[in-house]
C-alpha cells in the first residue's frame, strides 16, 4: 500500500448519503480523510472503511449543531 496524500478532506455527516459518496471518492484517490459523524461507532458503513483504510481515515465523533463539539 502506498502512504496516502497529504492533502486530507474533512467533510461533515459522513455515516450516509453525499458525505459518505465523498469520504469513499477521497479514499479511493488515496487521500487522507477525517470524517465525521455524531456517533461513529454506529456508522456501519463508515467502520467498513475505516476497516480497509486504517492509514487514510480518521473517526471522529462531532454534532454540527453543539459547538463544545465542534471545537474538541
Amino acid at each position: 500500500m502506498t502512504t496516502p496524500d497529504p492533502f486530507r478532506a474533512p467533510p461533515l455527516h459522513c455515516s450516509r448519503g453525499i458525505g459518505l459518496s465523498l469520504v469513499k471518492g477521497f479514499l479511493a484517490r488515496n487521500n487522507a480523510v477525517i470524517a465525521t459523524s455524531r456517533k461513529t461507532a454506529d456508522a456501519k458503513d463508515l467502520q467498513e472503511l475505516r476497516k480497509r483504510y486504517p492509514q487514510q481515515l480518521t473517526l471522529t465523533d462531532m454534532d454540527a449543531t453543539s459547538s463544545a463539539s465542534i471545537t474538541q
